[in-house]
């Protein structure tokens, strides 16, 4: 709705305070019908479009700080004295097994 400010310059003030109350009101249901998406009204999932809302989470914050916590003892998997296999790998080993793996992994054309 554009009206001429010429126009509204000449409406009385009650016609101007009707024409400000009804705008108001188309403004607010616009607003109302922006923020609506499918988490808060019965809008399909697929009408929230790219910017969907963030999840939020049902769980309630625990008490505890992340992490390990104060008093407990941790326990770290120690290196064997006597491994049962070892393996030496040398760089030109590494490099022929990055080769085998490009050559699995690489889709052949066949004509």
């Amino acid at each position: 709705m554009s009206i001429p400010l010429e126009t509204l310059q000449t409406l009385d003030r009650a016609v101007l305070i009707e024409l400000i109350i009804k705008l108001s009101t188309e403004m607010d249901k616009l607003t109302e019908r922006l923020n609506k998406n499918s988490t808060n009204s019965s809008k399909p999932p697929s009408s929230d479009g790219l910017t969907k809302p963030s999840p939020k989470s049902l769980r309630k914050k625990g008490e505890r700080k992340n992490g390990g916590q104060k008093g407990h003892r941790g326990s770290t998997l120690e290196r064997a004295d006597k491994p049962d296999v070892t393996v030496t790998l040398t760089p030109s080993d590494c490099m022929e097994l990055l080769r085998k793996s490009v050559k699995f992994l690489t889709y052949q054309n066949r004509h």
